[in-house]
């Protein structure tokens, strides 16, 4: 009789990555990319550079006159480099011109106090939008003999002024794309999804 030692026993093999086609290569190079992109937007909603500056450019309605002036600066010199420039200066890289009077808390907005992504932000509107239950407003009204664009959120008292967030670009980009968009919790679980399939594509490409 055969003893039980010598029956065989099943080896459990190892996995075996599944080998990718070429347009799953493809799809990795996507999601790098993106993941890139979210990174660049979580560093730029934690950094505080200039964000008092900017709140100011957009929500003191009641005071905005004459903060703006003293807050703001003017920038005549087309070679200066700075926070209302591209890193390569006016002269090398123009800064884009708002495509439509442009209204934010009811101050007229004027390239010379505006950052090249603030401009940016403001030219992608192209239809009406609403934010915080229709509490934020962006909307084109016929003024003279153009399309002008005012966008209008709560900040006429100081604990509304609070209320908003860092920067005239997180309200812009709320209004554009929704809450999410500028959400640092909704972006890192967003990244870390990323990462993930990401190391899975890479685990997997080696072996094609």
């Amino acid at each position: 009789m055969a003893h039980w030692k010598d029956a065989a026993i099943p080896v459990p093999l190892p996995d075996v990555p599944v080998p990718l086609k070429r347009e799953a290569i493809d799809d990795l190079e996507t999601l790098r990319t993106e993941l890139e992109i979210l990174r660049a937007e979580l560093r730029a909603q934690r950094s505080t550079e200039a964000q008092a500056e900017r709140i100011i450019t957009g929500v003191a309605k009641a005071t905005a006159e004459s903060t703006l002036r003293g807050a703001r600066r003017e920038n005549p010199n087309p070679s200066f480099t700075g926070v209302y420039t591209y890193p390569e200066g006016e002269a090398k890289r123009p800064k884009p011109v708002l495509k439509h009077p442009t209204y934010f808390c009811g101050i007229m907005q004027r390239e010379e106090q505006l950052t090249p992504e603030e401009i940016d932000l403001f030219n992608r509107f192209e239809v009406d939008k609403t934010a915080r239950g229709s509490a934020w407003t962006a909307e084109f009204r016929h003024k003279g003999k153009l399309d002008a664009l005012f966008i209008d959120v709560p900040a006429k008292t100081f604990d509304q002024r609070m209320s908003l967030p860092d920067g005239l670009t997180l309200i812009l980009r709320e209004l554009l794309d929704g809450k999410d968009a500028v959400d640092p919790g909704a972006l890192s679980a967003h990244v870390e999804m990323l990462q993930k399939r990401i190391a899975d594509l890479e685990s997997r490409v080696s072996t094609v």
